[in-house]
Protein backbone atom coordinates (compact mmCIF):
# COMPACT_ATOMS: atom_id res chain seq x y z
CA UNK A 1 0.00 0.00 0.00
CA UNK A 2 3.01 1.93 0.47
CA UNK A 3 3.77 2.25 -3.10
CA UNK A 4 0.16 3.18 -4.21
CA UNK A 5 0.71 6.08 -0.77
CA UNK A 6 3.85 7.55 -2.42
CA UNK A 7 3.48 7.10 -6.09
CA UNK A 8 -0.02 7.06 -6.53
CA UNK A 9 -1.66 4.61 -9.03
CA UNK A 10 0.77 5.58 -12.07
CA UNK A 11 3.61 4.05 -9.74
CA UNK A 12 1.51 0.81 -8.55
CA UNK A 13 3.78 -1.73 -10.39
CA UNK A 14 5.23 -5.17 -9.79
CA UNK A 15 8.58 -4.25 -10.24
CA UNK A 16 7.83 -1.33 -7.52
CA UNK A 17 6.47 -3.95 -4.96
CA UNK A 18 9.17 -6.18 -5.08
CA UNK A 19 11.67 -3.40 -5.14
CA UNK A 20 9.95 -1.71 -1.87
CA UNK A 21 9.49 -5.60 0.04
CA UNK A 22 12.76 -7.02 -1.04
CA UNK A 23 11.63 -9.87 -3.10
CA UNK A 24 11.88 -11.60 -6.38
CA UNK A 25 9.25 -10.96 -9.04
CA UNK A 26 9.04 -14.92 -9.36
CA UNK A 27 8.11 -14.72 -5.46
CA UNK A 28 5.41 -12.31 -5.97
CA UNK A 29 4.16 -14.27 -9.17
CA UNK A 30 3.67 -17.45 -6.77
CA UNK A 31 0.28 -15.78 -4.95
CA UNK A 32 -0.30 -12.78 -7.18
CA UNK A 33 -1.39 -12.05 -10.82
CA UNK A 34 -0.51 -8.27 -10.83
CA UNK A 35 -0.01 -5.46 -8.91
CA UNK A 36 -3.76 -4.29 -8.63
CA UNK A 37 -4.77 -7.79 -6.84
CA UNK A 38 -1.99 -7.59 -3.98
CA UNK A 39 -3.09 -3.79 -3.48
CA UNK A 40 -6.71 -5.24 -2.92
CA UNK A 41 -5.45 -7.77 -0.82
CA UNK A 42 -4.00 -5.66 1.55
CA UNK A 43 -6.68 -3.35 1.23
CA UNK A 44 -9.31 -6.05 2.07
CA UNK A 45 -6.91 -6.73 5.00
CA UNK A 46 -6.28 -3.99 6.15
CA UNK A 47 -10.44 -2.79 6.48
CA UNK A 48 -11.66 -5.73 7.96
CA UNK A 49 -11.68 -5.64 11.40
CA UNK A 50 -10.92 -8.86 13.73
CA UNK A 51 -14.28 -8.94 15.39
CA UNK A 52 -17.64 -6.75 14.92
CA UNK A 53 -18.63 -4.72 18.04
CA UNK A 54 -21.10 -6.52 20.19
CA UNK A 55 -21.90 -4.60 23.43
CA UNK A 56 -25.96 -5.06 23.20
CA UNK A 57 -26.51 -1.68 22.46
CA UNK A 58 -26.76 -0.55 19.21
CA UNK A 59 -25.15 3.28 19.85
CA UNK A 60 -21.76 1.38 21.39
CA UNK A 61 -21.65 -1.00 18.95
CA UNK A 62 -21.80 1.87 16.27
CA UNK A 63 -19.77 4.13 18.18
CA UNK A 64 -17.27 1.14 18.23
CA UNK A 65 -17.66 0.69 15.11
CA UNK A 66 -17.32 4.58 13.61
CA UNK A 67 -14.07 4.76 15.89
CA UNK A 68 -12.45 1.39 14.27
CA UNK A 69 -13.02 3.56 11.03
CA UNK A 70 -11.10 6.65 12.30
CA UNK A 71 -8.23 4.68 13.15
CA UNK A 72 -8.06 3.62 10.35
CA UNK A 73 -8.03 6.76 8.76
CA UNK A 74 -5.68 7.95 11.12
CA UNK A 75 -2.93 5.83 9.31
CA UNK A 76 -1.79 8.29 6.78
CA UNK A 77 -1.15 5.26 4.06
CA UNK A 78 -4.41 3.70 4.75
CA UNK A 79 -6.22 6.90 3.77
CA UNK A 80 -4.46 7.87 1.01
CA UNK A 81 -4.53 4.29 -0.24
CA UNK A 82 -8.30 4.37 0.16
CA UNK A 83 -9.32 7.80 -1.78
CA UNK A 84 -6.93 6.52 -4.57
CA UNK A 85 -8.51 3.34 -4.92
CA UNK A 86 -11.76 5.33 -5.06
CA UNK A 87 -10.76 7.21 -7.24
CA UNK A 88 -9.53 4.95 -9.67
CA UNK A 89 -13.02 3.08 -9.31
CA UNK A 90 -14.55 5.69 -11.38
CA UNK A 91 -12.28 5.33 -14.32
CA UNK A 92 -11.08 1.73 -13.94
CA UNK A 93 -14.40 -0.82 -14.54
CA UNK A 94 -12.57 -4.24 -13.80
CA UNK A 95 -10.65 -2.61 -10.35
CA UNK A 96 -14.41 -1.27 -9.51
CA UNK A 97 -15.69 -4.49 -9.89
CA UNK A 98 -13.04 -6.07 -7.58
CA UNK A 99 -13.34 -3.46 -5.37
CA UNK A 100 -17.05 -3.81 -5.43
CA UNK A 101 -16.53 -7.70 -4.59
CA UNK A 102 -14.49 -7.12 -0.98
CA UNK A 103 -16.76 -4.44 -0.42
CA UNK A 104 -19.82 -6.36 -0.75
CA UNK A 105 -18.37 -9.30 1.74
CA UNK A 106 -17.84 -6.74 4.44
CA UNK A 107 -21.25 -4.96 3.92
CA UNK A 108 -22.84 -8.35 4.34
CA UNK A 109 -20.80 -8.58 7.68
CA UNK A 110 -21.20 -5.01 8.72
CA UNK A 111 -25.01 -5.33 8.80
CA UNK A 112 -24.91 -8.05 11.58
CA UNK A 113 -24.58 -4.70 13.97
CA UNK A 114 -28.29 -2.87 13.01
CA UNK A 115 -29.79 -6.20 12.70
CA UNK A 116 -28.84 -7.47 16.15
CA UNK A 117 -30.53 -4.22 17.09
CA UNK A 118 -33.51 -4.85 15.02
CA UNK A 119 -33.38 -8.06 16.76
CA UNK A 120 -33.66 -6.87 20.09
CA UNK A 121 -36.48 -4.65 19.43
CA UNK A 122 -34.05 -1.68 19.76
CA UNK A 123 -34.43 -0.35 16.32
CA UNK A 124 -37.72 0.09 13.65
CA UNK A 125 -37.30 -2.64 11.10
CA UNK A 126 -38.48 -0.76 8.25
CA UNK A 127 -34.74 1.42 8.48
CA UNK A 128 -32.52 0.07 5.45
CA UNK A 129 -29.48 -0.88 7.21
CA UNK A 130 -26.93 0.35 4.60
CA UNK A 131 -28.29 3.87 4.69
CA UNK A 132 -26.97 3.81 8.56
CA UNK A 133 -23.69 2.03 7.57
CA UNK A 134 -23.19 4.78 4.97
CA UNK A 135 -24.12 7.76 6.84
CA UNK A 136 -21.39 6.39 9.51
CA UNK A 137 -18.70 5.53 6.47
CA UNK A 138 -19.71 8.54 4.91
CA UNK A 139 -18.96 10.65 8.70
CA UNK A 140 -15.44 8.63 9.02
CA UNK A 141 -14.46 9.63 5.39
CA UNK A 142 -14.95 13.44 5.84
CA UNK A 143 -13.45 13.31 9.41
CA UNK A 144 -10.44 11.59 7.90
CA UNK A 145 -9.55 15.12 6.23
CA UNK A 146 -9.97 17.02 9.85
CA UNK A 147 -7.02 18.19 11.20
CA UNK A 148 -8.48 17.53 14.48
CA UNK A 149 -10.86 14.13 14.47
CA UNK A 150 -14.09 14.09 16.60
CA UNK A 151 -13.67 13.22 20.30
CA UNK A 152 -15.49 9.34 21.11
CA UNK A 153 -18.28 11.50 22.62
CA UNK A 154 -18.71 14.05 19.52
CA UNK A 155 -19.11 10.50 17.55
CA UNK A 156 -21.38 9.13 19.94
CA UNK A 157 -23.46 12.33 19.75
CA UNK A 158 -23.17 12.16 15.86
CA UNK A 159 -24.40 8.46 15.61
CA UNK A 160 -26.72 9.50 18.45
CA UNK A 161 -28.48 11.91 16.40
CA UNK A 162 -28.37 9.90 13.23
CA UNK A 163 -30.38 6.83 14.44
CA UNK A 164 -32.07 9.23 17.23
CA UNK A 165 -35.61 8.28 19.67
CA UNK A 166 -37.41 8.30 16.40
CA UNK A 167 -35.89 5.37 15.12
CA UNK A 168 -35.84 3.66 17.95
CA UNK A 169 -38.67 1.38 19.54
CA UNK A 170 -38.62 2.08 23.12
Amino acid sequence: MEVVAERGFAGLSVDSICLRAGVPRSTFYRRWHGAQEVLLDAFNEHTRPPSLPDTGDLLDDLVAYATGFLEAFADPVFAAVYFYIFAETRLNHELRAQVRAGFGDRRARNRTLVERAVARGELKPQLRTDLILDAIMGLAMIWAGSPTPPSELEVRLMIGRLIGPDTQQR
